[in-house]
């Protein structure tokens, strides 16, 4: 008796355990096909005045209006390259791999 007992109650965690494994995997398929590839980016925060902020909100706009292929090294690069020219200082320059290999 007490063995049939502990068999229906292993079956039962059994069971439960399988439903879950099942639902996370279907939830999972059904997430991917109908939403992941749909997301492209997910910024942080829009609130921020700062750098960040104004980055986000610029990037939103181009993903949502912008028709062309993206680059997204040359954009990062470019970026950085404007960042170090607003310094406005003649000795500081933000330079690639390729342009330290050039000179």
């Amino acid at each position: 008796m007490e063995y049939n007992k502990r068999q229906n109650i292993y079956k039962i965690i059994m069971l439960v355990v399988l439903v879950a494994v099942i639902t996370f995997i279907s939830t999972s398929i059904f997430m991917y096909n109908n939403i992941g590839e749909k997301v492209k980016y997910v910024p942080v925060s829009y609130k921020d005045n700062g750098l960040s902020g104004s980055l986000a909100s610029i990037r939103k706009i181009i993903d949502q209006k912008f028709l062309g292929e993206i680059d997204e090294n040359k954009i990062l690069t470019e970026t950085i390259k404007g960042y170090v020219n607003g310094l406005n200082d003649p000795y500081t320059e933000y330079m690639t791999k390729e342009e330290m290999r050039r000179i």
